[in-house]
């Protein structure tokens, strides 16, 4: 089957419109006809972790290496499609690899919630890699993958393509496609939640120190969920390379949904496992050093994604132009999906820039940094969170930042920073819901 048709909801009316089967192999993990997809959701640009030397505008790292599709497959289970283009092969096969590994140690860890036969010491291990509240995988979760054949190049699906999505180059023979389940989170990016609006309660309206406060409580839950997912990726033996805000999904965007919200990494294309790092040649201690450095950098990237979120939430010269920028995709029509800065041209605060200012302008000295933002006239707002109880917030970001280089006069000897004691540190810090 080439051609089949799908029921959608659109604006309280029921429509049906045609939807595009991909012919699959007869091996492949779904039988031939059986992915149905519902229309094209865009190209991504893969960025890996960036170098502070380059200001965004003359940076040459990303390229053009995946195409999304919203799809189906039997059952109604609501999914999306990965198509890696030829350029972009290697991310995924990585990708496949990374989520392979992922979805079976989810596995195990939903196995020992449920399974009473464990021995407390084997649910304990598997349990202290995530909250014990918490039932939303940190990442999407693999249903699949295939390679389509010869068929897929025939003049009847090559036809069958144009009339139902015109504008789209048809997919190529070959092409690694991965198949992800569609949940809460998907592309709901932490870049896109700044500029949304919220519901105010009652007299929050004209409280703006009340709005603040429950705004911030938020955004400490994004923090602690965000180091949460990536000390799971550690854990599990590989370190991500390419943490950004468009690369954090959010299980919800609503502030009165807090205790519903989860963040999962996404693009896991970069990902490198942390026992390939070294060679024959090196030392045991050398390749753990290597790999103590991929995670450090890691959590650097989740900082300045931190610091970034946390200046567009609460500086009030960014909210016009955010919210511009929303307005726009939304007259658009586009899934509420924006990858790219650059899509839109706006002024608005980047992780780059952050990571510029804060290498090159401020030698990465972190009080000069913390003086270089309190003199920032329009920053007074997110400032001011981050100086709630006595500069919590400040003494989290800085050790995100220090890319592990921080030392412990006390013992002497470098301080061993890594996503699971920053979640205990954070429980620490922020004992007080609202402080």
């Amino acid at each position: 089957m080439l051609h089949s048709y799908v029921t959608l909801t659109h604006r309280r009316c029921r429509r049906t419109v045609p939807s595009m089967s991909i012919p699959l192999p007869k091996d492949s993990e779904f039988q031939a006809g059986q992915v149905d997809i519902v229309r094209v959701l865009g190209k991504v640009d893969i960025q890996l972790n960036p170098e502070a030397n380059e200001l965004p505008s003359t940076s040459k790292e990303r390229m053009s290496t995946l195409r999304i599709f919203e799809a189906s497959i039997p059952g109604g289970t609501r999914c999306f499609l990965k198509e890696y283009l030829p350029e972009g092969q290697a991310f995924g096969k990585r990708e496949l690899s990374v989520s392979r590994k992922l979805t079976s140690r989810w596995n195990d860890i939903i196995h020992a919630k449920s399974n009473e036969t464990l021995s407390s010491e084997e649910s304990n291990l598997l349990l202290k890699s995530l909250s014990r509240d918490s039932l939303t995988p940190p990442f999407p979760l693999l249903l699949g993958h295939l390679r389509p054949d010869e068929r897929i190049e025939s003049d009847e699906f090559r036809q069958l393509w144009l009339k139902r999505f015109p504008s789209v180059r048809p997919p190529q023979k070959g092409n690694l496609w991965l198949i992800l389940k569609w949940d809460d989170a998907s592309f709901k990016s932490l870049k896109r939640f700044p500029p949304l609006p919220q519901v105010v309660e009652g007299l929050d309206y004209f409280r703006k120190g009340q709005r603040d406060l429950k705004r911030w409580r938020f955004i400490r839950k994004i923090m602690r969920r965000g180091l949460e997912a990536v000390d799971f990726l550690h854990r599990a033996g590989y370190c991500h390379n390419a943490i950004n805000g468009a690369s954090l999904w959010m299980t919800t965007t609503n502030q009165q949904e807090i205790n519903n919200l989860f963040i999962q990494l996404s693009d896991l294309g970069a990902c490198q496992r942390l026992a390939d790092f070294g060679s024959p040649s090196t030392s045991a201690w050398s390749a753990n050093s290597l790999a103590r450095e991929a995670m450090a950098e890691d959590l650097y990237q989740l900082g300045l994604v931190f610091m970034e979120l946390i200046i567009s939430s609460f500086c009030e010269d960014n909210k016009g132009a955010q919210m511009a920028r929303f307005r726009i995709s939304e007259n658009n029509k586009l899934p509420g999906l924006i990858y790219r800065v650059e899509d839109v041209n706006m002024k608005q605060l980047d992780q780059r820039e952050l990571q510029y200012i804060l290498e090159k302008k401020c030698d990465s000295d972190f009080q000069s940094f913390r003086e270089f933002c309190s003199s920032i006239q329009s920053w007074k707002d997110p400032v001011s969170m981050l100086e709630r109880s006595d500069g919590a917030a400040w003494r989290m970001i800085f050790k995100l930042l220090s890319r592990g280089r921080l030392y412990d006069e006390s013992k002497q000897r470098p301080l061993k920073i890594s996503g699971r004691s920053l979640v205990r540190e954070y429980d620490e810090l922020f004992s007080d819901t609202y402080s």
